[in-house]
């Protein structure tokens, strides 16, 4: 028996800790036979793959979660790479790899959920944390 229709047998959700009746445990978006495939833990929200989100009810809730503690939400961040380390920035505390946690380059002082007003010591037009 299959009651999320995820294609996972219910016990075999049970066995891995997963919730039999939701189709994405976590809310990342992923469902969790899909969590399955890929080899990332469909208990933790922030470990999938980005491309098998399409649970849009979870996607909606995950958008607005913050994976890496910068103050941004995922949802902002999705599929943006700055310094091109291999990390999404939504899964990366230092988006540019200088040495700095974005948090600490004010990537939102105003709290906003929006990096538009993020610090920009230089000028330049792009915020110090990208």
């Amino acid at each position: 028996m299959d009651c999320d229709n995820d294609g996972t047998p219910n016990q075999e959700e049970v066995d891995k800790g997963t919730d039999p009746f939701k189709k994405d445990t976590d809310v990342d978006g992923v469902i969790d036979t899909t969590e399955f495939n890929d080899g990332t833990n469909a208990l933790d929200p922030c470990d999938l793959v980005i491309e098998h989100q399409t649970e849009l009810a979870s996607l909606a809730v995950w958008n607005h979660g913050d994976c890496d503690g910068d103050g941004l939400e995922n949802g902002g961040e999705l599929k943006e790479d700055t310094d091109k380390d291999g990390l999404y920035n939504f899964n990366d505390p230092d988006d540019d790899n200088d040495g700095i946690p974005s948090i600490d380059e004010f990537p939102d002082p105003n709290d906003d959920e929006s990096d538009s007003d993020g610090h920009d010591a230089n000028y330049n037009g792009i915020p110090d944390y990208l």
